[in-house]
């Protein structure tokens, strides 16, 4: 709109939207998975801007330079913005500038994404390209120079980086002077901030991992770690074993899996814990047409509000949860509304939920040897379980200097193999 508006005020010309497609994505990548200790972050300040700042990159159809223009004076204006939220001492000044310079930075990092939108009027995929291909060139730099530094970055992408600071590099001081270090290295513009600290860091695969501060505040990031779509019990599940993982508590872990267990076994639950909420997408009409005609499978919020006599219209919401007594029984056909579940006579399929929470804990398998995981998720306490000898495993998965650049929503995709054949 800012483009248009610019182009209709000249009475100049607009182009039509370019037909084509990107074919370079953006860098991510992790290089380190297990429980870390002593974590940064850095912050990579506006890459994409400032990489399409310093080399004029704009579409080859925006003939008056307003693409330049708006980015540069929008970036100067959010720069302007993050000086006032330092400079400020009332809060609410503080939170007013803060606010702006966020909002200032989306519009800025949209100026990338338009390049590469279909429908955008003076969109470029060549420059959108070009673009993703130097932003990868300087990622790879700074993990280069932060190895230098005897540094070791555990993951990467066009926002920042986590990294294992060198030896020498104790407290936030220190570590602020080594971001600094490896930001002087990098072209003008681009300019990396000490943004975190971590008393300890749980890697687990690209974008998924979590993160325990100074104070003990676990944070945790990505839907192969906790997913919207998991019951209740098993996103607790997770959430408190990964406490204890980052706690490095292994007998906490074992008997936190061994409550769950006893819980799910003898009913000590609530509905809202073990039920899956599904949002009605279709008319009942759409859903049972497309099912004469195969073009979708039966679903359990439907046949649940089918056998219960619910008219639904889309957007209503289904609560339901699992019944039988087999673990593999199709969900569709085995289902009830959770306002049916009674504590009183309890028919939730308890092996399907047992599988269930042993998904759950399948997620960690990666943090053990296959027969130290074998112990810490097991019932079997004949002896008693102790954790003694049982050691967390962190383990390098991919080389800087040999993993290309993969982008999980692009058209290249990889599986990376070190020298142990992990």
């Amino acid at each position: 709109l800012l483009l248009l508006r610019e182009y209709i005020r000249r009475k100049y010309s607009v182009p039509r939207a370019r037909v084509g497609a990107q074919t370079t994505g953006a860098y991510t990548d992790v290089f380190l998975t297990g429980i870390l200790p002593t974590v940064l972050y850095a912050d990579i300040e506006s890459l994409y801007p400032s990489i399409m700042l310093n080399r004029a990159i704009e579409p080859v159809t925006d003939e008056l330079g307003v693409f330049q223009t708006l980015l540069r004076e929008l970036t100067t204006r959010r720069l302007e913005e993050k000086r006032a939220v330092q400079s400020s001492s009332d809060p609410e000044d503080k939170a007013n500038h803060d606010s702006l310079q966020s909002s200032l930075k989306i519009l800025i990092n949209s100026f990338y994404g338009y390049l590469g939108y279909p429908r955008g009027l003076f969109n470029d995929y060549n420059q959108a390209d070009e673009v993703a291909r130097a932003g990868q060139e300087l990622l790879k730099d700074i993990i280069k120079q932060v190895e230098l530094h005897n540094g070791q970055v555990i993951e990467v992408d066009t926002d920042g980086f986590f990294a294992l600071a060198p030896d020498n590099v104790i407290g936030e001081e220190q570590e602020a002077i080594f971001v600094e270090k490896i930001s002087s290295s990098l072209p003008e513009g681009i300019r990396l901030l000490h943004a975190g600290r971590y008393k300890k860091m749980l890697s687990y695969k690209k974008k998924n991992y979590a993160l325990l501060d100074y104070e003990d505040r676990l944070t945790i990031r990505g839907s192969s770690l906790t997913s919207r779509s998991l019951e209740r019990f098993a996103r607790n599940f997770i959430q408190l074993s990964i406490n204890c993982l980052l706690q490095e508590d292994l007998l906490g872990l074992h008997n936190l899996y061994v409550s769950f267990v006893k819980e799910i076994e003898n009913h000590r639950w609530e509905a809202a814990d073990f039920s899956r909420t599904d949002t009605i997408r279709d008319t009942f009409e759409t859903y049972e047409s497309e099912i004469k005609e195969n073009k979708r499978k039966p679903a359990a919020a439907y046949e649940v509000a089918r056998r219960s006599g619910l008219v639904l219209k889309p957007g209503d919401r289904v609560s339901y949860y699992v019944t039988g007594t087999q673990s593999g029984v199709k969900i569709a056909e085995n289902s009830r509304l959770s306002l049916e579940w009674d504590p009183n006579f309890p028919d939730e399929n308890t092996a399907y939920y047992l599988d269930r929470l042993n998904e759950s804990a399948k997620k960690f398998e990666v943090f053990f040897e296959p027969h130290d995981f074998k112990k810490v998720f097991s019932t079997e306490d004949l002896f008693g379980f102790t954790a003694d000898g049982i050691q967390l495993v962190s383990q390098r998965v991919a080389f800087p200097e040999e993993a290309p650049p993969i982008d999980e929503d692009g058209p290249e995709f990889g599986i990376w193999i070190d020298e142990s054949g992990l």
